[in-house]
């Protein structure tokens, strides 16, 4: 009998079974994991649209709603720089750690860390809020003069806000280390309630002002509902400031790359708003309106799927086994190209009804609703690109290869400012979210290529058939979704105007039923085409709902999952490079 630690961080007796236990362990701790992250993400994205259409109602697409949005670059880009390039850098390896049972080692690296980080957050805001008018002259040229006064208070508001969500952000990265997803997962809901509160019930006196206290205030709710889970982990923070520890300087040595990683990724959004600035009021928040509904899809589904697979892929990679990896990347990828295929495909055909639907109440006109939808049109072009970069970004973090991602990300930022200047001064604001989407594209096509020339990680072939198919599957999809929305629309929405209720269920109607007869041809297009994603997609479905029902265990990626190998046992971190080569 030997011990054996899973990817998952559970331990067990083996007597010889040692990979087909750890694989289920693997199985079982990614679909609880991205069931839970689903689960808690999708309430949080109701809140979130929730609150755009209060913004929306109370502020339209506006100048002060705009001043709001750009007086965020500053404070995001301390965060980006900081706090999530770091617990992106400390989860895999923290993970190892915790992996390893070795709990405490890794309670001393993170308390280092946590340390630091916040001195050196602390510090950096004090130049920023003096300099705050300065800043937002050069991140919107195109404001009035009452708008950069605007701006300028409301950023000095926000950094207050960054102090609390560069500590969430850590908190998040301890919990993921230690395997526990809930409590990151929930940290959305009170910010979105605070919020919502906060522009419902102020946001028409106070203006912007009242989102940016409320922004504050639901910044600290989210550093304290993660606090339950840290004290489950047995974490006790220890005020020292170890330079010499090893774990520390490692991940210290991923930062550079991915500090520019993420700096450039803020420079996408302050060059986009830089440029929507000089174009008509409002465009700013139209850009912001559209790309928060293509976050929906990419958060609920992209990402609780991305943030389940990172430990795990970080684990692998460990044993350096790159056919395991390559199964559970590819596995991964292809599911993400079979789920938001026929999201992509309503973002664009079902635009201005989606728009109407979520938005068109209050202050929002039919100019804001023609603003968003062009931009929503373009920007849900890019959700597949978007989340298959996001993944393949952190496949190559679980290599330890942070200086690669950070290149690309310099490139498709390029992309982006050239895009902007370019289409956004032709196209306007459907040029400037083309922009992004094609930044997006060039981004994941780098990184893929990197992925498959360096680590043989990515299967090309079968993650390239997933696609074609999907797509020819997409386009199917798009016709049906065109002709039941032509169809329905004078009956629906001829018979409903101005009946108040009757129009908001018309709306709805629009939306839900050409939406759920293209997915339904979708689907019935992939069982034709024999797409296996689309076999675990259902079956993950199928052991969700018994999940839900107290019957089920586990079911996403197991398909992917069952076939990793154990990892080798006690393995010291130092070493594992040597069975693979370093970037």
């Amino acid at each position: 009998m030997k011990r054996v630690v899973s990817p998952t961080g559970s331990e067990r007796r083996s007597g010889g079974a040692g990979a087909t236990g750890t694989a289920e362990d693997v199985a079982r701790g990614l679909a609880a994991a991205t069931a839970t992250i689903a689960v808690l993400t999708a309430t949080s994205r109701v809140l979130g649209f929730l609150r755009e259409t209060v913004y929306a109602s109370v502020f339209g697409a506006s100048a002060e709603l705009d001043a709001f949005l750009v007086a965020q670059g500053v404070p995001n880009l301390v965060v980006g720089l900081v706090s999530s390039a770091i617990a992106t850098a400390a989860t895999p390896l923290l993970a190892g750690v915790v992996a390893r049972g070795d709990r405490e080692k890794a309670a001393r690296t993170f308390s280092a860390l946590a340390n630091l980080v916040m001195m050196v957050t602390a510090v950096a805001m004090i130049p920023m809020a003096l300099m705050a008018e300065g800043v937002v002259r050069l991140m919107a040229p195109g404001f009035t003069a009452e708008q950069v006064r605007l701006a300028a208070g409301v950023t000095r508001v926000l950094l207050v806000a960054s102090l609390f969500v560069t500590w969430m952000n850590l908190l998040t990265g301890w919990l993921h280390a230690c395997r526990r997803f809930f409590w990151p997962a929930s940290t959305g809901i009170p910010f979105n309630v605070a919020m919502i509160a906060a522009a419902l019930f102020f946001g028409a006196r106070y203006g912007a002002y009242a989102l940016a206290v409320g922004f504050t205030v639901g910044s600290l709710l989210r550093v304290l509902v993660q606090l339950p889970g840290v004290r489950r982990t047995g974490f006790r923070h220890r005020w020292c400031l170890d330079l010499a520890d090893p774990g520390l300087r490692a991940i210290l040595g991923l930062l550079p790359a991915l500090f520019l990683g993420y700096a450039v990724t803020e420079v996408n959004v302050l060059v986009d708003r830089m440029v929507a600035s000089t174009q008509e009021e409002g465009t700013i928040s139209a850009l912001n309106y559209a790309f928060r509904l293509v976050t929906l899809p990419h958060g609920l589904l992209a990402m609780a799927l991305v943030q389940a697979l990172y430990p795990s892929l970080g684990a692998v990679s460990a044993t350096a086994d790159r056919e395991a990896f390559a199964r559970l990347l590819g596995r991964g990828l292809g599911v993400l190209v079979v789920l938001l295929t026929p999201m992509t495909v309503a973002l664009v055909v079902l635009r201005v009804p989606i728009v109407e639907f979520v938005y068109g109440r209050g202050s929002f006109d039919a100019r804001d609703t023609l603003l968003t939808s062009l931009a929503l049109a373009a920007y849900g072009l890019g959700l597949v690109p978007l989340a298959l970069r996001d993944l393949a970004n952190r496949a190559l973090y679980a290599w330890q290869d942070a200086r690669y991602p950070a290149m690309v990300a310099v490139v498709a930022m390029l992309v982006n400012v050239v895009g902007d200047l370019m289409l956004g001064r032709w196209l306007g604001i459907t040029g400037l979210a083309l922009a992004t989407t094609l930044s997006f594209t060039i981004g994941f096509a780098l990184l893929a290529a990197r992925l498959g020339r360096r680590y043989r990680a990515l299967p090309w072939y079968p993650l390239a058939a997933t696609a074609v198919k999907a797509l020819a599957a997409g386009v199917v999809a798009g016709m049906t979704m065109d002709a039941a929305y032509r169809w329905l629309r004078p009956v629906w929405a001829g018979g409903a105007s101005g009946a108040g209720t009757g129009e908001a269920l018309a709306e709805l109607a629009l939306v839900t039923a050409p939406g759920l007869a293209g997915c339904a041809v979708y689907a019935g297009c992939l069982v034709l085409l024999r797409v296996r994603e689309a076999e675990d997609v259902l079956e993950a479905a199928r052991r969700l709902v018994n999940r839900l029902a107290g019957r089920g265990r586990y079911g996403l990626v197991r398909g992917a999952a069952a076939r990793l190998p154990a990892p080798t046992p006690g393995r010291d971190s130092n070493t594992r490079g040597d069975r693979r080569p370093h970037p």
